[in-house]
């Protein structure tokens, strides 16, 4: 019964946690007098947010500290190597040395978990790392301002999908 009362409380807490974010944003958009469109997609956005299913990158599970060194080391390449040979030179490179690829899992591969509407990159900005696609469904456009294209082009990326390729080979 104390789980149960204990899980009740954690859930009103976070509805009361997540109504009074909201309130505070409103508050705040009539505060910098945003204008109507604008707030509302900030707010939209927000809401969404909150009903997501939370994903945990490593730096944010604790008990991870607290594991030895080598079960850490062992546990972040099984979470990182997966991706990483979906890649042919590098999994060319494990036939190779399988040491090598491990230390470019500790030292080079992370991950980053984009919700909806996040940008992955942006326009003009430089790009020092190649990135691969997981899952999901991604936009990539273009614009004359900034590309170099007419109009205003956009792709569909896949998931299973690396991109910025050209800064493996540009470091």
């Amino acid at each position: 019964i104390s789980l149960m009362s204990a899980g009740i409380l954690d859930m009103r807490r976070s509805r009361q946690s997540k109504a009074s974010s909201l309130l505070r944003l409103r508050e705040f958009l009539r505060q910098e007098s945003i204008p109507v469109g604008l707030a509302a997609e900030v707010q939209r956005q927000a809401h969404e947010r909150f009903e997501e299913a939370a994903l945990y990158h490593e730096d944010q599970v604790d008990a991870l500290a607290r594991l030895s060194r080598t079960t850490r080391m062992k546990l972040i390449c099984a979470i990182r190597m997966p991706a990483l040979v979906t890649h042919d030179f590098w999994r060319i490179w494990s036939c190779i040395s399988m040491n090598a690829l491990k230390a470019l899992c500790l030292k080079a591969v992370d991950f980053r978990y984009l919700r909806s509407e996040d940008d992955l990159f942006l326009p003009g900005e430089p790009m020092s790392e190649a990135l691969y696609i997981a899952d999901g469904q991604h936009v990539y456009a273009q614009t004359p301002s900034t590309s170099m294209v007419d109009d205003v082009v956009s792709s569909s990326v896949e998931g299973d999908t690396w991109v910025c390729e050209a800064a493996l080979w540009s470091m």
